[in-house]
């Protein structure tokens, strides 16, 4: 992606071409120029902007000239410039490494999105499962009850059998007294058919 001083720079030459265009127009409106003052004005005019118009279109070519050469003297200051190759494998090598960084950033991007559509699922199965086990808890929960209710009852009817058991034993133990007690004479055996 290109930074903000690299499309200013490119846009330098559209607004050298606008500015020097309106104040043509500003000139030619402000002295109301004749037609033939207007051609001589063109005349006049018709180079420069050839010269613009071909910088402006040539500019890349202009610039791989000028960093073609390798030495400078400028007033006294010498300089090395780098070499066309070098410039054309450096840009190449940027952008090459451009590409990777977004490559690499689309890659993670889609491992993240990967990532986050498990999690999504693993989350909708765990609500499921939570869902289902706190419906098996609820089925148990119930059982239980319905279990806690069958053991009292049950519980009631032991202790009943317990209570009549007891009272049949009793009554047992009662006439078999009676019984020893006839056989020893003491209570007749008409009196051990009304206890009956």
């Amino acid at each position: 992606m290109r930074s903000f001083a690299e499309r200013f720079i490119g846009a330098v030459p559209y607004l050298i071409i606008f500015i020097l265009g309106g104040s043509l127009l500003i000139f030619i409106y402000q002295n109301k120029l004749t037609f033939i003052e207007f051609i001589d004005l063109v005349k006049v005019l018709i180079w420069p902007a050839i010269v613009l118009l071909a910088l402006l279109f040539f500019r890349k070519v202009f610039t791989y000239l000028f960093f073609s050469i390798e030495e400078f003297n400028f007033f006294g200051t010498r300089g090395r410039l780098k070499s066309i190759q070098e410039v054309i494998s450096e840009k190449a090598e940027e952008q090459y490494k451009q590409q990777k960084e977004e490559q690499r950033l689309k890659d993670e991007r889609k491992g993240h999105k990967r990532k986050l559509l498990e999690l999504q699922n693993s989350k909708l199965q765990v609500a499921e499962r939570e869902k289902h086990t706190l419906q098996l808890a609820k089925e148990l929960n119930d059982e239980n009850e319905e279990l806690q209710k069958g053991n009292f009852q049950l519980q009631q009817q032991f202790e009943n059998v317990v209570a009549h058991l007891k009272a049949l034993q009793g009554h047992s133990e009662q006439s078999e007294n009676i019984e020893e007690l006839v056989d020893v004479g003491l209570v007749s055996a008409s009196d051990n058919s009304e206890n009956k």
